[in-house]
C-alpha cells in the first residue's frame, strides 16, 4: 500500500492572452487552481481519468497551485494546457 500527497505551487506564465483549458490526468485524485480558483477537480480514489476545467487569463503570471494524493494501485499525474503536456519553462517558483 503506498500513500502519499504533493502539493506544488508556484507561478505559470501565459504569453497569450484568452481562454485556457487545462487537464489533469491521475490516478488517484489531482485538483488544479489558478488564482486560487478550482479550475480542474478530479479528486478521490480512482484509477487513472481525465478531468478539464477553464479559465479566461490575461498575459503575464498567476497563481498555480496543483494538489495530488496517491492511495493504492497505479500511480500516474499528467496536467495539460491546451491539451499540450505544460512545459517547465512556464513555471516559476
Amino acid at each position: 500500500t503506498l500513500w502519499y500527497v504533493m502539493r506544488c505551487t508556484g507561478l505559470i506564465a501565459i504569453a497569450e492572452p484568452g481562454f485556457k483549458e487545462f487537464s489533469t490526468t491521475s490516478d488517484d485524485g489531482s485538483v488544479l487552481y489558478i488564482n486560487n480558483v478550482k479550475i480542474v477537480d478530479n479528486d478521490g480514489n480512482h484509477s487513472t481519468q481525465t478531468k478539464f476545467g477553464g479559465v479566461a487569463l490575461n498575459k503575464g503570471f498567476h497563481a498555480f497551485r496543483l494538489d495530488y494524493m496517491q492511495a493504492t494501485g497505479m500511480q500516474s499525474l499528467i496536467v495539460r494546457m491546451d491539451d499540450e503536456i505544460i512545459p517547465a519553462n512556464l513555471l516559476y517558483r
